[in-house]
């Protein structure tokens, strides 16, 4: 079963959250500035990243270049339903976030997150 991993990256820019989901030999990335418990009240915004390393669904600590550090917040299963285009459909299993969500494009990097009731 893929995977999901909520990153809490500080000590490069603003503290932020990277929302990564497994995808076939990578972790589609976006980058949030609220705290992902936040997803459950209202949609928060999103930007899109580049694609990171599968590594990241098990690492916590320094990340290379001097670029902080990040630290595991949730993780859990994935189960992808709807995928076109940069929109994405899907279900999370994890310890912070249980339900079906989806990820809306408004352009090329800008999106917003929201769950599903």
């Amino acid at each position: 079963m893929p995977q999901y991993v909520i990153l809490h990256h500080v000590g490069h820019g603003p503290d932020h959250w990277d929302l990564m989901l497994e995808g076939d030999r990578t972790l589609l990335t976006w980058k949030l500035y609220h705290a992902p418990e936040e997803i459950l009240k209202k949609q928060i915004p999103l930007q899109r990243l580049p694609d990171h390393r599968l590594d990241y669904l098990d690492y916590e600590g320094a990340v290379s270049g001097n670029r902080g550090e990040v630290r595991r917040v949730d993780r859990g299963e994935l189960q992808l339903l709807e995928s076109r285009g940069n929109y994405r459909r899907f279900k999370l299993t994890g310890r912070l976030l249980v339900g079906e969500f989806e990820i809306v494009p408004q352009n090329e990097t800008d999106c917003f997150w929201r769950m599903i009731a």
